[in-house]
């Protein structure tokens, strides 16, 4: 059986709209932040913040949700994943499992923090063939080389992979 968000873009929009506005408003409750500050903070009328809060307003700007995270001392990231469901019957993976998994492997910044907390818990971690960002890698050549990431390289041994920056 489909999931609900496969019948329209709509439907889409609408789940992670939510999803956003549940993040909020939990922030709102553990930082025991009133919305009447929230919107003072956002320069908007509680009226207003009221609305997105009870999801009366469902299709926000990037914009937008991004002044509501920065307000609350949040961040927003926009993530294209494939799940290997083309005929989305189970919906979208909700952002409590990218923020759990993202705590899990250390709070990463940036890929080679991802790859040093990969070799430092001796992990089989493979890189992601779409980390790719038109990087060429002549320094080590095309054998060895993940993706066009520049200075990094996979040794291969019988038991694990480990990885290595330059």
């Amino acid at each position: 059986m489909q999931h609900y968000t496969d019948k329209s873009d709509d439907a889409f929009v609408n789940r992670i709209t939510f999803d956003f506005i549940a993040q909020v408003a939990n922030r709102l409750e553990t930082s025991q932040t009133k919305q009447n500050e929230l919107a003072e903070k956002l320069n908007l009328s509680e009226g207003a913040v009221s609305q997105v809060l009870n999801l009366a307003r469902m299709n926000l700007t990037l914009k937008t949700m991004v002044r509501y995270a920065r307000a609350l001392g949040m961040k927003v990231a926009v993530v294209a994943y494939d799940d290997h469901d083309p005929q989305n019957e189970n919906g979208p993976v909700g952002s409590e499992i990218f923020g759990l998994a993202w705590e899990k492997i250390g709070k990463p910044r940036d890929v080679w923090q991802v790859n040093d907390a990969v070799c430092g818990t001796q992990q089989n971690l493979r890189p992601i063939p779409a980390w790719r960002y038109s990087w060429t890698n002549s320094t080590f050549g095309e054998t060895g080389t993940i993706g066009n990431f520049p200075h990094i390289f996979m040794l291969l041994t019988e038991e694990k992979a480990t990885y290595a920056r330059d």
